[in-house]
């Protein structure tokens, strides 16, 4: 049989835009999920195999340099479609020439930096001048000058690195960042010259060609264009992380609200993080996400760097979960839950290719504590280490997507993927439910209805989940049955559960795992919740990668092959 032509809804995650999930079947938009998620802090790993962060370019009118909002300090208005720009080739670059005075020549523009490493970016060329300059002062006039002739880059200032990447045609691109060990001032300068930094004597016709500017928290990554406001790229706000972790096809992440209590997680430079016989190195490797923004830590004899998180209290039977990547798979490195009450420890090691390894441990307390509690993680074995994105979470059974941080814990929302008015594809009194998930990295008695899938009809509603043992579990409207297979942690699973009059069955993986002879299911029904029980706080923290909906009962046959 064609189990495509048969189904009444399809949805094999592939197409979104942000707010919805698009079906596969039908493609009128009737099947379309809408899609929830309430803030700008996730990530997921992309269809090249990097972890995908959420990037800002914070400044407006990122390649309009004669806008308002660019302000100029002796400079001639700068001259637009002055020569062809070094990414697309358009004639959309611009001419920046000094005037005749003996002063500084800049222009400048305010964007709004957080607390932490910061980066300033723009693409130069020579003309009558062969150097320019960026500002990014901490109470000075400091920041990169870079020479546009031989592609040197010099930086000033306290805790300044300045760097050229040639783009080819005489064209760099000039940045500067700052490490955040100096408060920097919400103003970005380029300067003919050396003008950002310093005067001279100009002579009203010489200048350079610039292009795209960008500042942004961390170090440069690729451009962003904006124009009236700042502009963010990646899973933002309500956009659906399709995520190809261990999987060459998308998966549909969905998890619960987590918090990252680690601050400066990608910064083990900061002064947060406390140092002894251990040195580190900023931005030395490139990372999981692509950029090179990894660091180094050498660590000598009784060394050790970490950081310390405070929690008030513990309860028996929860968990916390430590990760960091790192460029290798050996125990050359600890995690370590310091002063925590005892417990149980599950550890894993994921494979994110390149080299980098994300090494995890969940501990289960097995002891009520209160008071000041000093939650731990970092490095204490002699040896290099090349390192990024350290996370702590506290009750969950597993660490969850990677969350950046700055100077100040971050919280990613709630996924949520939902539809209503849905009644003329998933109602009637039987059908057939297909889904393949991969569960999450540890299982545990805190996974109690950890829900697939939900509908509703106002009156009553139908329901399949994960009980605290890890057996699949149905309400009474689909059958009532408690699976016989016992789900394992970060497994494939396929899931057939189908339903009429008094005829209930559940195979999983090809093998009937529980049936029922008793019930009636429920008719009209109108919402469709995958990953979360609609309204509530109890969510899957799995990921789905189908589910499909067929309008009538499939024989066992079937279960078995669609599941096999």
């Amino acid at each position: 049989m064609s189990y495509f032509d048969d189904a009444s809804l399809v949805m094999i995650p592939s197409g979104y835009k942000t707010s919805k999930v698009y079906s596969v079947k039908p493609t009128d938009g009737t099947g379309d999920l809408t899609f929830t998620r309430s803030n700008d802090t996730a990530s997921r790993v992309n269809s090249a195999g990097l972890i995908e962060k959420v990037r800002t370019n914070l400044l407006t009118h990122s390649n309009d340099f004669s806008n308002a909002a660019w302000l100029r300090t002796n400079v001639i208005a700068p001259t637009a479609n002055a020569i062809a720009n070094p990414l697309t080739g358009a004639i959309d670059a611009w001419k920046l020439v000094e005037d005749a005075t003996n002063n500084f020549h800049f222009i400048y523009i305010f964007p709004t930096f957080a607390s932490g490493e910061v980066s300033f970016s723009f693409y130069a060329k020579s003309a009558e001048r062969t150097t320019c300059s960026a500002f990014l002062s901490q109470g000075g006039n400091t920041g990169g000058s870079f020479n546009l002739s031989t592609g040197v880059a010099t930086a000033s200032g306290t805790g300044n690195t300045a760097s050229m990447v040639s783009v080819g045609g005489g064209w760099y691109r000039c940045i500067v960042t700052n490490n955040g060990s100096a408060a920097v001032s919400n103003q970005v300068r380029i300067g003919v010259a050396d003008g950002a930094l310093s005067d001279y004597a100009g002579d009203g016709t010489s200048g350079i060609y610039i292009y795209a500017a960008q500042a942004e928290q961390g170090v440069a990554t690729d451009y962003i264009a904006t124009t009236s406001a700042a502009v963010s790229v990646g899973p933002v706000a309500n956009v659906p992380r399709l995520d190809y972790l261990d999987s060459s096809c998308p998966r549909l992440l969905l998890e619960p609200q987590r918090t990252n209590l680690v601050t400066y997680s990608e910064q083990f430079d900061n002064a947060a993080w406390t140092k002894s016989n251990a040195t580190v190195t900023a931005n030395t490797s490139v990372s999981p996400d692509g950029y090179t923004n990894a660091d180094t830590v050498v660590i000598t004899a009784g060394g050790y760097l970490y950081r310390q998180i405070s929690i008030y209290s513990a309860v028996s039977g929860q968990s916390v979960a430590y990760s960091v990547f790192a460029k290798n798979q050996t125990a050359n490195f600890l995690i370590f839950g310091g002063a925590t009450p005892a417990g149980t420890d599950v550890y894993k090691i994921e494979n994110y290719g390149n080299g980098w390894y994300r090494h995890s441990v969940v501990r289960t307390f097995t002891t009520t504590t209160t008071g000041t509690l000093q939650y731990l993680i970092g490095f204490e074995i002699v040896g290099t280490h090349i390192v990024w994105g350290a996370q702590i979470e506290t009750l969950v059974s597993y660490a969850t997507s990677y969350i950046p941080t700055l100077g100040a814990a971050v919280t990613r929302g709630a996924d949520a993927c939902s539809k209503t008015g849905i009644s003329s594809l998933i109602g009637g009194t039987s059908g057939t439910i297909f889904f393949e998930i991969k569960t999450n990295k540890t299982l545990t008695s805190t996974n109690f209805k950890q829900f697939f899938y939900y509908t509703d009809a106002s009156a009553a509603q139908a329901y399949i989940y994960l009980n605290g043992s890890n057996y699949l579990v149905t309400n009474p409207s689909l059958g009532n049955i408690t699976g016989s297979l016992q789900f394992q942690a970060d497994t494939t699973y396929k899931v057939a559960i189908a339903y009429a009059s008094n005829d209930f069955k559940l195979y999983v993986n090809g093998v009937e795992r529980g049936s029922s002879t008793s019930g009636t299911p429920i008719n009209a029904l109108n919402l469709l919740s995958l990953g979360s029980y609609a309204g509530s706080a109890e969510f899957n923290e799995f990921v789905f990668s189908q589910y499909i909906h067929f309008p009538t009962r499939l024989s066992n046959s079937d279960l078995a092959a669609l599941t096999a």
